[in-house]
C-alpha cells in the first residue's frame, strides 16, 4: 500500500477536525463548545473537500453533535416543563449522551490522527439505526 502524502488542503481541513473534535470534548462540561463545534463544522469551507477522510469524519461528527443537540435540547426542556421533577428520570439520559459523545470523540481522534476514514457502520448499534432509517448515507 502506497504511503499517503497530505497536500495542503487535507492538512487545513484535518486541523479543523481536530478543533471541532476539541469543542465536542470541551462540550461535555460546557454545552456552548459543542454548539460552536457543530456550527464550525456547518460553515467550515475547507472541510467540503472530496477526500474520504475528510468526509468520513464530517459524516461521523455530523451525527455526533446531532445526537448531543437533540439529547441536550429534550433534556433541557424535560426539565423545565416539569419544574424539574423530571431531573430523576433524565439524569441516565445526560450521562448516556455523554459516554457516548466521548466515545465517538476517542474514536474519531484515533481514527483521525491515523488518516483512517471512520466507518459508521462498525460503530454502536445507535448509528446503524441511523443508517437505517436514512439519516446517514455510506
Amino acid at each position: 500500500m502506497a504511503h499517503f502524502i497530505p497536500n495542503e488542503t487535507f492538512r487545513a481541513a484535518e486541523k479543523k477536525l481536530k478543533l471541532v473534535y476539541l469543542l465536542y470534548a470541551i462540550g461535555l462540561l460546557f454545552p456552548v463548545s459543542t454548539l460552536a463545534g457543530f456550527l464550525l463544522l456547518l460553515t467550515g469551507r475547507n472541510l467540503k473537500i472530496d477526500e474520504p477522510v475528510i468526509a468520513s469524519h464530517r459524516r461521523w461528527l455530523f451525527v455526533t453533535g446531532t445526537v448531543i443537540l437533540i439529547a441536550t435540547i429534550s433534556s433541557l426542556l424535560a426539565i423545565d416543563l416539569s419544574a424539574g421533577y423530571l431531573s430523576i428520570v433524565i439524569a441516565p439520559e445526560f450521562f448516556a449522551a455523554d459516554a457516548y459523545t466521548l466515545y465517538r470523540i476517542v474514536r474519531g481522534i484515533i481514527f483521525l490522527s491515523k488518516r483512517r476514514p471512520v466507518d459508521p457502520l462498525e460503530a454502536l448499534t445507535i448509528t446503524r439505526i441511523l443508517h437505517n432509517l436514512g439519516f446517514i448515507r455510506s
